[in-house]
This record gives structure tokens, sequence and C-alpha cells, in this order.
């Protein structure tokens, strides 16, 4: 689903099916019913009807997913007010049923830095059928992601295509949430390859919703040149403090901001010697009492 709208989940499920034999079933966990959202789901079925929904029907079907499938397994996700998702396979048929039915939005938060190979060709591929379809893509990166010539390349394709880019130091778990109905998130943060969670409640949604919007308003639009702040600050020096400040280590600095520890250290110690001082606790202070956080 790194999607990035589906796509990174689906990109690393692609990984992980070349390290080991794709998971045959789903293992779904079903908690209560919601009525009004398979009703509403039934008011899509004319997407079937369409040329293009015809056509992106038959790619679909390369893979063990049609529009008819598709809108059976995403009726069941609906009728799923959470559902627990494992597999490669399960994974990459939930990913591919749900970009089916898209209507008007994909939102997406992209952590992690450098995007993998995989993650980037099927998000590439799943994301140009949304374009064609005139659906609209708001994805925030990592700052960091402009570090990888990969990454930077798809993401300033998104942009070239009409999709929405802002990068930001820092960002919560990867979270697609699909036309503020339909939220997918990992299962464990730490490893996504352990399945997704497909989330319909309404008050989980209008949070995660909330929080994207938080993010995207903070958030630099992609192209737009950072200037540091009144303190001479980059935002990414900021994050480094804040994240300090938190009790952090470096190493886990670094990978919340998808960087190398090694940059980590370097900035921190330039960070310290501006605030003369060698201990990450008097720094934090320094800081605080000076405004910079």
């Amino acid at each position: 689903m790194d999607k990035i709208p589906s796509q990174d989940f689906t990109g690393v499920a692609d990984e992980q099916a070349k390290g080991q034999n794709a998971t045959k079933r789903d293992d779904v966990l079903i908690c209560g019913v919601s009525n009004e959202l398979l009703e509403d789901l039934s008011s899509q079925t004319p997407i079937r009807q369409s040329g293009e929904s015809r056509q992106m029907s038959e790619q679909n079907a390369q893979q063990g997913v049609n529009a008819e499938e598709s809108l059976e397994r995403v009726a069941s996700y609906m009728a799923s007010e959470i559902e627990i998702i494992t597999g490669a396979e399960g994974i990459n048929n939930c990913l591919a049923a749900l970009s089916q039915v898209a209507e008007r939005e994909v939102a997406t938060f992209a952590p992690g830095g450098a995007q993998l190979p995989g993650q980037i060709v099927e998000a590439r591929r799943t994301t140009e059928a949304l374009f064609k379809r005139g659906i609209q893509s708001r994805s925030v990166f990592l700052s960091s992601s402009r570090n990888d010539r990969a990454t930077l390349a798809y993401v300033e394709w998104l942009n070239h295509h009409g999709a929405e880019v802002r990068t930001t130091p820092i960002l919560p778990i990867r979270t697609i949430i699909q036309d503020r109905k339909i939220a997918v998130l990992p299962v464990d943060p730490n490893n996504t390859m352990s399945g997704i969670v497909v989330c319909t409640v309404p008050a989980i949604i209008t949070a995660l919703q909330n929080i994207f919007e938080f993010v995207w308003d903070a958030a630099n639009p992609l192209g737009e040149v950072c200037t540091p702040n009144k303190h001479g600050l980059s935002n990414e020096d900021k994050t480094i403090l804040e994240q300090l400040a938190l009790g952090r280590t470096k190493l886990e600095i670094a990978e919340v901001l998808g960087i190398s520890d090694r940059s980590v250290r370097r900035r921190t110690d330039e960070l310290f010697a501006r605030l003369g001082t060698k201990s990450a606790f008097a720094a934090c202070y320094r800081a605080v009492k000076q405004g910079w956080i």
C-alpha cells in the first residue's frame, strides 16, 4: 500500500514475496458491521460500466483481481469496521481492490526516507491508474527523501502528473486514507511486512484525516526552498532538538528522520557547539530558554 496511495505497502509485500512463499489466504479479524457504508459502496457500481474501469479490470485480472472481485472484496472491508490482512498475496489483492473503487482522493503519509525499489514500481503503477480516473492524490514524504535519487525521481513524477506532494522532517506511521472513508495502516509500524489494518470506523477515520490535514498544512510543498528560521535553524535541525528533548537517542532520531545516524551525530555536534555545550540535556535546556524549540 505505499500509495503513495496504496503503493508503499504493496511494494513491501512484493519485496516480502521474493524471500518467502506468499500466504495463500488472508488472516482476517472482523469487528462490527456498517450497513450505511455498504449502501454507500453499492452506489459505486457504475464504476464497472466505464471504459476505463473495464480496461483497468483487464489489467488487474492479470493479478487475479478484476473489477467485480474488487467490489466484492471492498464490500467485505466496508462491512467490517476493522479488518487485519496478512500475507503478500492478501495485501496486494486488498490494495488493488481498494484502488479500483477510489472515487475522489487518496491521502498518504510515506515515512521511512528512501523508498524500496519494489515500492516505487508498484506505486507508480497504482498511482498512474488513479490519475487516469481523475482521482486526486496528496502525499507527504520525509524531507530526507530528497537525498535519495530514485525516491526523489518518483516524487517529482508524482508532482508532474498532478499529484500534490509535500515534505516534512518527521511523520507518523505509514497511512493511506481513501475518500475519507477507509484508512489503511501497518499492523506493526516497525515492520510493514507483518500485515495491514483496513479501518472504516468513522471516528477513527475522522481523527486520522485531521492528523493528515494538520501535517499537510505544516509541510513544505515539493520544490519550495526551505529557509532557516530566525534562529538560523532548518526544519530538520529544529526537529532533532525536539526529539532530543523527548529523550530519543541519536539512533532513534535517525530512524524517525529517515537519515543515517552519522548525519544525526554530525548535526547534533554542530547544534551543541552553537549552544556552547556537549550535553544533550544542557543543549535542550538552552534551546528552550533561547526559544529555539
